[in-house]
């Protein structure tokens, strides 16, 4: 499941791989013919970001599977 998001000039993905972990994708942007990697963050339940980037992800797993 993914919740695409853009923020304060920020092109970022979150995206909850189960009720206690998330992952956070920065999208780069080419600069001079090349494009760095995507920034990528995990977060678990408890980290201190943890709160702040699931409040972010607005789908829960059960609602994505159910719906396939």
């Amino acid at each position: 499941m993914t919740n695409e998001t853009q923020q304060d000039n920020l092109n970022y993905t979150v995206e909850r791989i189960d009720e206690s972990k998330i992952i956070v994708s920065i999208h780069s942007e080419p600069y001079r013919e090349h494009t760095l990697p995507d920034a990528r963050f995990t977060f678990r339940r408890g980290d201190p970001q943890y709160e702040l980037w699931a409040s972010r992800c607005t789908k829960s797993p059960q609602t994505e599977t159910e719906t396939e």
